[in-house]
């Protein structure tokens, strides 16, 4: 199996409607998967730096930012939605 396979084992979809289940899940979950994928890159980073290939590190790294950025806006999202979120499940 490849590092970076091309494919997620189990999911036969395209990459499009991947993002879209993933964009429609509820946000506290998306925020566990964002803060995942800053983390994973974050390391990546790391790695690559540490392996001398400083421009795959520098770009990695600027894409865990925006990672971390993109995780605290769901968190913000999520705590703004979750009243709304609550009446929309609560009984009639």
């Amino acid at each position: 199996m490849s590092k970076h396979p091309t494919t997620i084992k189990g999911f036969e979809g395209t990459s499009e409607e991947l993002g879209t289940q993933l964009a429609n899940l509820d946000y506290v979950e998306l925020e566990k998967i964002l803060h995942a994928m800053a983390e994973k890159v974050g390391v990546d980073a790391i790695k690559d730096g540490h392996a001398g290939r400083n421009r795959l590190a520098m770009a990695l790294k600027g894409a865990t930012v925006a990672l971390r950025r993109a995780h605290e806006c769901i968190e913000e999202a999520a705590r703004i939605s979750k009243p709304h979120m609550q009446k929309e499940s609560a009984p009639p």
